[in-house]
């Protein structure tokens, strides 16, 4: 999955950019599975989870420089 994000010329992330995506997706998809676990069906955990994964990856972007083409 890796490899495939940074690889892929439409993506445009750099070794680290990518990294920093796949690092967020498996804390993401391994947290948000427990919760539901717990929780049970609902999925209000998870919608909040994705706003704050995508607001932190959009700021660590920042900081790293990315601009969009």
């Amino acid at each position: 999955m890796f490899l495939m994000v940074w690889l892929t010329p439409t993506f445009g992330l750099s070794f680290v950019e990518s990294a920093v995506v796949v690092a967020f997706c498996f804390f993401f998809v391994a947290v948000s599975a427990r919760m539901v676990g717990l929780i049970g069906t609902t999925n209000q955990p998870v919608s909040g989870m994705t706003i704050t994964a995508l607001l932190a990856i959009t700021i660590l972007f920042k900081f790293l420089g990315h601009s969009p083409r």
